[in-house]
């Protein structure tokens, strides 16, 4: 077998594989006696005509495809193993030629990765801050939780609950036939086309009104443009009676003597809760200055791979909501190649976190013990069974242990940039080790 290769852009490898005569030989008879089994070849018996005469009958490159299709793959791996390639991922074979018989692959290969001065890298820590207004949002959104709805007489207003005789048509579709319809007046109503609540503002009970509104062109439903005529009758209108807020609301709340506790233990929950959101914002604005710094190189084979695990996800998260794959496309207005090149940029991003990540703990030295393991096991075992799924089965095999071990290590390279950012980090376990660049080898 006669092997040549040449670099390519991207982490990719072209692979020219051209057999000898006697490794082809077999496989030729094979497939010519197939061919002409399945199609008689004339003046010859089923099946018995030679190669030569199969050749002539059905083309050489019908013939020569069939055995590709038949000793491509044997002779795929047979030249990765003479010549020392690991792929990633697999190969995709470009070009067929006939004369002599010659394949050519584009290999990928594993990613290269480097972090250039990373431990250089810092950025400032934001500075957690509640502003009174942040704080009064929050006891006035406590105020309103424990506030009652009490019958009102007067005009209803935005933020009033309406109880209405209700009737939605559009065409002679029947969207809605309720005579106990409730309703609070919101400035946007997602359920209905604007304007819909407008229309209850300053009415009062016994109030019947009978109106047509028009559903925007990009209403993501098949009711865009259509006219939609509501008949409807005022029933009632409700109010929230909201709780003074003074020292009786805070024993009301929790346990708390006045209302200057509470506003303390609430600057505090909010604090928390800062610190929370600034230290995973602070996480992966870390991350990015890294990747921004780094030079990465990786396969496309491996963009479209991570493709596929976001279309997984999505499809998995409307599977759960009870919404078809191909439903959600229509809503969309998108067919799945275009959903696809949607994820593009999200799936390149993801991979290159991934691989710097994994060179971070490597260069690190961060590794993942059994013990770490097994905590993390507890833990989502736990979790799992409050949600009623039984997952210890599964996260306790091999490939649900190295699907642990391997989120454990990258959290562990992320709270170590985290660290190097905020120039708190320890040394690195273990110094840089280059890795044999596959391309080299070859």
């Amino acid at each position: 077998m006669k092997l040549t290769t040449e670099t390519l852009p991207n982490r990719q490898v072209a692979l020219v594989i051209e057999p000898e005569q006697a490794e082809v030989e077999p496989a030729l008879r094979k497939v010519a006696a197939q061919l002409s089994q399945r199609y008689p070849v004339p003046g010859f018996r089923k099946g018995k005509a030679p190669v030569s005469a199969v050749l002539r009958y059905f083309g050489k490159e019908v013939v020569y495809d069939e055995v590709v299709e038949a000793i491509g793959d044997d002779l795929y791996k047979a030249a990765l193993d003479q010549i020392g390639l690991e792929p990633v991922a697999p190969g995709a074979l470009e070009r067929v030629t006939y004369d002599p018989l010659t394949l050519r692959l584009v290999v990928p290969l594993r990613p290269e990765v480097d972090l250039g001065d990373y431990r250089a890298l810092r950025v400032e820590v934001p500075a957690v801050e509640v502003s009174d207004e942040q704080v009064q949002a929050e006891l006035e959104r406590l105020q309103k939780s424990h506030a009652e709805w009490i019958a009102v007489d007067d005009a209803a207003r935005s933020g009033d609950l309406l109880e209405l005789r209700l009737k939605a048509t559009v065409g002679d579709q029947v969207l809605i036939d309720d005579p106990a319809f409730e309703i609070t007046l919101e400035p946007e109503n997602a359920d209905f086309p604007p304007g819909f609540d407008a229309q209850f503002i300053g009415q009062t009970v016994g109030a019947t009104l009978s109106f047509d509104l028009t559903y925007p062109d990009d209403w993501p439903s098949d009711r865009a443009g259509q006219t939609m005529h509501v008949e409807a009758e005022v029933l009632g209108i409700k109010r929230l009676d909201l709780p003074p807020l003074d020292d009786s609301f805070a024993v009301l709340v929790g346990d708390y003597e006045t209302l200057d506790d509470l506003r303390t233990a609430v600057r505090k929950t909010l604090a928390d809760a800062q610190r929370r959101s600034q230290d995973e914002e602070y996480a992966n604005r870390v991350l990015e200055k890294v990747i921004e710094g780094a030079r990465i190189e990786f396969p496309p084979a491996l963009v479209e791979e991570e493709i596929d695990r976001l279309v997984r996800e999505r499809q998995s998260d409307l599977a759960r909501m009870g919404l078809p794959f191909n439903e959600y496309l229509r809503i969309m207005r998108m067919d799945e190649r275009r959903f696809r090149e949607s994820l593009r940029g999200r799936a390149e991003m993801r991979l290159k976190a991934e691989l710097v990540l994994e060179k971070v703990a490597e260069v690190e030295g961060l590794a993942v013990t059994d013990d770490e393991i097994q905590q993390e096991l507890a833990e989502v075992v736990a979790a799992g069974e409050r949600q009623g799924t039984d997952l210890r089965s599964w996260l306790d095999s091999p490939g649900g242990r190295a699907i642990l071990q391997h989120d454990l290590r990258h959290r562990k390279a992320l709270r170590r940039l985290v660290e190097i950012a905020r120039g708190e980090a320890p040394e690195p376990a273990a110094p840089p080790q280059e890795p044999v660049s596959d391309a080299e080898a070859a």
